[in-house]
């Protein structure tokens, strides 16, 4: 989860320094809700793509987006974690 990964253990798995990713990113917190919003940004897309227009197209999107939070329970906590810890500078 969330509180058991480190910079460290991300820098390792990504194959970079973790110096990198300090300069990137300056804090987990930071590097998460990058994450998080490319995630968010790819299933709109994704969900807007050839979808309906108006109020029902907006229900789809919706529920697509919904789905998806509720395949990715980790990337969720996450998400609520940096929304309710970080300060709102270092939110992307």
């Amino acid at each position: 989860g969330y509180d058991g990964v480190t910079m460290r253990m991300l820098a390792e798995r990504s194959e970079v320094a973790s110096a990198t990713l300090y300069n990137i990113y300056g804090n987990k917190e930071t590097l998460v809700a990058t994450a998080v919003a490319e995630l968010f940004e790819e299933q709109l897309a994704r969900a807007s793509a050839g979808g309906a227009a108006g109020l029902d197209g907006a229900l789809e999107r919706a529920r697509s987006i919904a789905g998806e939070i509720g395949r990715m329970p980790e990337y969720t906590r996450a998400m609520v974690t940096v929304y309710f810890s970080a300060s709102a500078e270092n939110l992307v």
